[in-house]
């Protein structure tokens, strides 16, 4: 998967909307709106699609390039 410029900062978007939806709660609590009411499903049915997406986002995050320092401490950090 070739990623463009630009493509570190779509994908950290994509983890965070994976994240929150993953554990709505935690959005919450970081003070996004939109996930208010809702509780996470933690069942292994339930956190196969997320796991598979976690993944995938990985790896494209494997083949971003920082356009610079603090970029890349942004793009290790995600990695973790």
């Amino acid at each position: 998967m070739a990623v463009g410029q630009g493509g570190f900062r779509a994908i950290a978007r994509s983890f965070f909307d994976l994240r929150w939806n993953l554990d709505p709660v935690a959005a919450t609590h970081a003070g996004v709106a939109g996930y208010d009411g809702r509780y996470g499903r933690f069942s292994p049915d339930a956190l196969q699609p997320h796991l598979a997406a976690l993944k995938a986002l990985g790896s494209a995050l494997e083949e971003t390039h920082a356009e610079g320092l603090d970029e890349e401490i942004d793009r290790t950090a995600l990695l973790n």
